[in-house]
């Protein structure tokens, strides 16, 4: 589909793009389908280095890249990472990850730089964190449930990685609702996860309007 190529959003995976663009557009950005309004990109690798992250600069045209990773175990260390990617052309950005997401002002590429490290740039986790913030009231207590289920299952032999427990339970969430097993960008887009429960500005910085 066209779209714009001079505003670039790197993500993790396509999974990550995909709920992304919903929630943007849950936010307010408007979200043609035959005409995104940026380009969302997943970087290609589990382990994005900073050759091929810093590569993305050098794109015609671009005007706004943004970049959305999981803090994982620790936060301050994954913005440590991305600092480091992006210091030598961007002289703005603060040590410590600022809780509101961080945007730079424009370098001397006029390329301005937008990150945000899920799922609140201060607490450990990932992008099925954040989502966690989106069941709707009268479903928390079931989203409590699918923790003990999760954690007696891992003390039946579960195999999945401790820094994946949020995963397991927002998944565990999704296999109770009607319909079961939706992915996480249909949960948004079906209302099963609810975007107006919280606040969704921050995500709009990575896709300013005005510029």
């Amino acid at each position: 589909m066209p779209r714009t190529d001079s505003k670039r959003l790197l993500v993790e995976g396509p999974n990550d793009g995909w709920v992304l663009a919903e929630l943007m557009q849950a936010s307010g950005v408007p979200w043609p389908r035959d005409s995104e309004p940026v380009d969302i990109k997943p970087f290609g690798t589990n382990t994005p280095t900073k050759t091929r992250v810093v590569a993305q600069l050098k794109a015609a045209n671009l005007r706004i890249l943004g970049v959305v990773l999981d803090a994982d175990d620790d936060a301050a260390a994954t913005w440590i990472k991305v600092r480091s990617w992006f210091s030598e052309s961007f002289h703005d950005l603060p040590e410590e990850p600022p809780t509101d997401g961080f945007v730079s002002s424009p370098n001397e590429s006029k390329i301005t730089l937008g990150i945000w490290i899920m799922p609140d740039n201060q607490s450990h986790g990932m992008l099925e964190t954040l989502l966690m913030f989106l069941v709707p009231e009268d479903k928390d207590p079931l989203l409590k449930f699918a923790e003990t289920a999760r954690d007696k299952a891992k003390e039946l032999g579960a195999s999945f990685k401790k820094v994946h427990e949020d995963k397991a339970k927002i998944h565990t969430w999704l296999a109770w609702q009607d319909e079961p097993g939706l992915r996480l960008h249909e949960a948004v887009q079906k209302g099963v996860l609810d975007p107006k429960v919280s606040p969704l500005e921050t995500i709009r910085v990575l896709v300013p309007q005005t510029v």
